[in-house]
């Protein structure tokens, strides 16, 4: 729309860039002014929640983890072992103080810097479960061929290291990927990668995101539960 973008404190005075947020019990530091979103996804409240339920004694591999907050709901959700992927040192130390603000040990559950493609392709473990709720691909037309390979590649890389019984949740934030391209990225992902998914659930941003039906942008939000079959 040509609004051009400002940062700064609406209201009250900014004593810290950080703050510390509780969701569902769970303490989170949040840093308000840098971070992406005010530091926080919210639209991801609800499937934190239905992934966290789902995760007791899996060993969890989150991909493009930011500060942690599924890697939180899984230790909480009893999860053996998390480990929490992120290619920015800031998001990986920010993903550090949130599992310990919530007691969880990083021997446990470690925090890696990394760049996710390039584990897939060269880690030789294998995961009970593993999230992909990637950054947008596609910032405009342009970039869906590219990003359509993208979603394709770490999809595909994480099939292959689910066990049987494994669980993926994936998800694409961007608006200009749309549903159905989105479902046929993963259909594709699992052909490639030789392996049988069912569908347990479409995910998607809570009740507190609502969508005008005039701005179907405005159901950029989009994710797949899936379980490997074989």
């Amino acid at each position: 729309e040509g609004l051009e973008s400002r940062n700064g404190v609406i209201f009250g005075e900014n004593k810290s860039d950080s703050v510390e947020i509780m969701e569902n019990g769970l303490k989170f530091e949040v840093d308000v002014v840098s971070g992406q979103k005010t530091g926080f996804f919210l639209d991801q409240r609800i499937n934190r929640e239905k992934i966290g339920a789902l995760s007791r004694d899996a060993h969890v591999l989150n991909c493009f983890a930011y500060t942690a907050a599924f890697s939180v709901y899984c230790a909480e959700g009893g999860a053996k072992r998390v480990i929490s992927l992120d290619i920015s040192k800031p998001a990986c130390i920010a993903a550090r103080k949130n599992l310990h603000l919530n007691w969880f040990s990083p021997e446990n559950h470690p925090v890696i810097e990394a760049d996710v493609f390039t584990y897939l392709r060269n880690t030789q473990e294998n995961f009970n479960m593993i999230i992909l709720d990637p950054p947008a691909f596609a910032k405009n037309k342009r970039d869906v061929a590219k990003a359509t390979r993208g979603y394709k590649e770490i999809n595909m890389q994480s099939i292959k290291h689910l066990t049987t019984g494994g669980m993926l949740a994936t998800f694409s934030c961007s608006n200009f990927i749309e549903e159905d391209l989105f479902y046929k990225i993963v259909l594709g992902a699992a052909r490639d990668a030789g392996a049988d998914l069912q569908l347990l659930a479409r995910l998607e941003a809570g009740p507190d995101h609502p969508v005008l039906l005039g701005h179907p942008e405005g159901r950029y939000l989009k994710g797949l539960l899936l379980v490997k079959k074989g």
